[in-house]
């Protein structure tokens, strides 16, 4: 393994973009991590990347990469290697002449230059193309391209901006694969900004998410799917395990109970009553063909079932009653074709009401309550 990467620190980064700003973003990396930069359109994710490769000067905050304090350091001394969401690719120079670009300005000697990025075109596979004009390559061979021209300098971080999205399911799925290799081989410390929570579950260590220039919550793929600090969080990764619903009084003595489609579902003790919404944990959902006879489970149904196109290992289930989730697979609780009637079950402990129920925005502030004490 060549081992590229170096750690990260960003303390308390403020940057001014015209009327936006990026405000007190503090985060660390350790070398060889990726993290996904995950949020709505125009949080901030660009900015980020941008400041952080130098196109960007910072109002205020720092940058370490390894043991360097990039401020002042200009972008082509940095170290890192940039991947636009547009690529930024050169149609006057040919693939091979586009991956050097780097080594060149960067005063590498040409035997190592023409070394690294025949390694490079053979790594990602597009040794044939070497001598192609970029007008003349796809979508996904402009990708791999413009991911050679990034790691050819050996860069002790990558930055990538949505570098999947303008994608097929097919290409998207041998990019990941590419990427997968080449932190295998390099180890690069990765900040990978994308839109997909099976894109951020495949490649991310962690998730960064940003909402209006801030960062609102960080942790493991696993920690934002459990417990997201905002609704924002929930939209923009389209978490639709959520049911609008009514909590009612006991009718005997014991706690309130959340109602969804004439039928109780779980207590929700401490909860005042009124109309509310919960969010069930997706990954504590399982699939059964009845519902349970009680206990500490609840259950939402019947459904139908049906996966998902392959690779992005979810199912959708559609409620009789109305409305629609995404749930990761789970095709050996239930031994039925696709279309057969299903419940959706999972521990009451798997539940959280949604806080702020009149303000669809829900700004600021962990919103989520669990419906047991």
């Amino acid at each position: 393994m060549v081992r590229t990467g170096e750690a990260l620190s960003v303390e308390s980064l403020s940057v001014a973009a015209g009327d936006f700003r990026l405000s007190e973003v503090s985060f660390d990396l350790p070398a060889g991590a990726c993290v996904i930069i995950a949020g709505p359109s125009g949080s901030g994710k660009t900015v980020l990347l941008e400041t952080l490769a130098g196109l960007r000067s910072p109002m205020a905050g720092r940058i370490r990469l390894g043991r360097r304090d990039l401020a002042g350091v200009d972008p082509a001394a940095r170290g890192i290697g940039y991947l636009p969401q547009d690529h930024a690719l050169f149609p006057f120079l040919n693939v091979f002449d586009n991956v050097a670009f780097g080594l060149r300005v960067r005063g590498c000697p040409p035997a190592e230059t023409a070394e690294r990025v025949r390694e490079m075109l053979a790594l990602l596979q597009i040794e044939p193309l070497a001598a192609r004009s970029i007008a003349t390559l796809s979508g996904g061979e402009r990708q791999r391209v413009a991911l050679a021209r990034a790691m050819a300098i050996r860069p002790g971080l990558l930055l990538l901006d949505e570098p999947l999205s303008a994608l097929d399911e097919k290409t998207a799925a041998e990019i990941r694969r590419c990427l997968r290799d080449l932190r295998r081989r390099y180890a690069v410390t990765t900040l990978h900004v994308c839109h997909s929570m099976e894109e951020a579950l495949a490649l991310g260590d962690r998730i960064l998410f940003l909402r209006q220039g801030r960062l609102v919550q960080e942790g493991t793929p696993a920690e934002l799917l459990a417990t997201p600090a905002e609704e924002s969080v929930i939209r923009f990764f389209r978490l639709d395990t959520v049911l609008t619903g009514e909590i009612r009084p006991a009718t005997e003595d014991g706690p309130p109970l959340f109602w969804w489609n004439g039928r109780a579902i779980a207590p929700m003790a401490g909860e005042r009553t009124g109309a509310a919404r919960v969010f069930i944990v997706p990954d504590a959902v399982r699939l059964s063909l009845q519902p349970p006879s009680g206990g500490p489970e609840a259950a939402v149904g019947p459904a139908v079932y049906w996966p998902l196109p392959e690779g992005l290992g979810r199912i959708r289930l559609q409620f009789e009653g109305g409305g629609e989730w995404t749930v990761p697979c789970r095709v050996s609780d239930v031994e039925a074709p696709p279309g057969t009637p299903v419940w959706a079950v999972f521990p009451q402990e798997a539940m959280r009401r949604i806080g702020n129920l009149a303000d669809p925005n829900c700004g600021g502030g962990p919103v989520f309550r669990s419906g047991r004490r």
